[in-house]
């Protein structure tokens, strides 16, 4: 809770500060005062986080307030309110450690609750690095956004730097950040009744711990009670590199461990994964399920629904058995087949609201599948009975004269209504255009007897309604991602 004081001679001001500070319900109000000498008072006897204060005021001035706080609190921050817009005022204001000057004539509610906000985040940040520091003396302090834009002989420097001894056995173990404070607490707890040394890092979003010893039996002992230690406490995730005794390999052991504790998204019910637990020369098969991840793409686009039941279930169940280098590529893949069927529930209702929070939601293949399985069913839902009388008999009529010339126009006339309300009516109540869902439906039946005849792609061409076999073959490659001859070769395969 950020607490505030208000000093303002100007009543009205006062008040309009008071309510727009209330919409905040991290902010609290300890004081709203008329006169510095008041606010002093205040500041003297409470312990507020933040004074926001005007310049001009009878008696004391709002820079002489801000001297004399400082002198009771230095770490109090301060936001100065003025309607002068003179260089001198914001120059001493700075001098007197001010953390923003702002001028009244042009403030607004969203300036004055973006500094406060700035305000308490780094109050907040200051916070856990003074617990961290007092939790853990042995940070290392890489500089640059990834440890990997060090070489070798650059990070071995760090580590000699930060206390780190070459030529004595290491092994790495991460977790993805969470609760940064809590995650450390818990580190130092596990290691209080051990005698393993350490150190420790962050890197992009994930906390690595360094646990070095003189020999590698004794390492792996200590580092395995501290894991199972961390594990009575906390839910993380961990992942372990392999043991090193060169710190040319920290780079490689720091992937290891990040590999392992990724892995964690394929093996759910793993708290503690070793990399050399992974599958090393079992690579899973991209083609195969890039072909099939494509299908899926194609029958979410037709709301081909019934075919995706078995063939999500059947997709995921690909992903049992994985190397390392497959992690990142296959933890990518299965989320975004969850994000494309997130995506199309969420064209079909433009109401929900529940992207929020969606990758940590989607933060093993389980949950993935589980995402993808429930949607397809409210799609399915919903789809059932979806359609006026009218456009039933419109796509009726589609469906049996698909493999001709046929035109909007035609199919108006059939419904003896014009065109142009035709071509409204099909739009709100098939979610896409009277020409989009005529190339998707005739490329639906083309995919078909492409998988299932020996039929040529001219006379496939022919049976869908085009009469050039070069412009069928555009339009599938358009809207399929693939030629008709990919999709022929790709079924022949399996």
């Amino acid at each position: 809770m950020l607490k505030i004081i208000i000093v303002d001679d100007e009543s009205p001001i006062r008040e309009w500060l008071e309510y727009v500070i209330a919409q905040k319900n991290d902010f609290q109000i300890i004081g709203s005062c008329r006169s510095a000498k008041d606010a002093l008072d205040l500041a003297r006897n409470n312990a507020p986080d933040v004074l926001i204060t005007d310049i001009e005021m009878p008696g004391m001035t709002g820079l002489e307030l801000i001297a004399s706080v400082k002198e009771v609190n230095s770490t109090i921050k301060f936001v100065v309110l003025t309607n002068y817009a003179d260089f001198s005022y914001a120059k001493e204001a700075i001098r007197l450690g001010t953390i923003e000057y702002l001028l009244k004539s042009s403030l607004k509610a969203n300036d004055v609750l973006a500094v406060l906000m700035k305000i308490d985040e780094e109050r907040k940040n200051a916070v856990i690095q003074e617990r961290m520091d007092e939790w853990f003396t042995k940070k290392i302090a890489f500089d640059r956004e990834s440890l990997f834009d060090y070489s070798k002989e650059e990070a071995t420097n760090v580590l000699n730097y930060a206390g780190v001894p070459d030529h004595r056995v290491f092994q790495i173990f991460s977790m993805a950040e969470n609760d940064l404070v809590k995650q450390i607490g818990n580190m130092r707890r596990a290691t209080l009744e051990t005698n393993l040394q350490y150190h420790y890092f962050q890197s992009q979003g994930y906390l690595y711990v360094i646990g070095q010893g003189k020999q590698k039996r004794e390492l792996e002992e200590d580092i395995t009670a501290v894991l199972h230690a961390y594990a009575a406490i906390s839910q993380d995730r961990i992942g372990i590199s392999k043991g090193g005794t060169n710190l040319d390999e920290f780079l490689n052991l720091v992937q290891q461990a990040r590999c392992a504790t990724l892995s964690g998204f394929f093996l759910p019910v793993k708290r503690m994964i070793r990399f050399h637990e992974l599958s090393e020369g079992f690579n899973l098969n991209r083609e195969k399920i890039l072909s099939q991840y494509r299908e899926m793409m194609f029958f979410l686009k037709e709301e081909k629904y019934g075919s995706l039941v078995d063939e999500v279930k059947q997709w995921y169940g690909m992903f049992s058995a994985f190397s390392s280098d497959d992690v990142d590529w296959g933890i990518e893949i299965c989320r975004n087949l969850a994000l494309s069927f997130e995506e199309k529930r969420f064209r079909e209702n433009e109401k929900w609201e529940a992207k929020i929070g969606l990758f940590e939601r989607l933060g093993t293949i389980d949950a993935c599948q589980l995402t993808c399985e429930k949607i397809l069913q409210q799609l399915i839902d919903t789809k059932e009975g979806r359609y006026s009388g009218r456009i039933e008999e419109a796509l009726q009529y589609m469906h049996q004269h698909f493999d001709r010339d046929l035109s909007l126009v035609e199919v108006a006339g059939f419904l003896h209504i014009t065109p142009e309300y035709f071509s409204r009516l099909f739009k709100e109540e098939v979610g896409s255009s009277f020409s989009t869902y005529l190339i998707t439906h005739r490329l639906k039946k083309a995919e078909y007897l492409l998988r299932n005849t020996n039929l040529t792609v001219a006379e496939i061409a022919e049976r869908v309604g085009y009469e050039q076999p070069s412009y069928f073959s555009r339009i599938y490659k358009k809207y399929r991602g693939i030629t008709p001859l990919k999709t022929r070769e790709y079924e022949n395969k399996k």
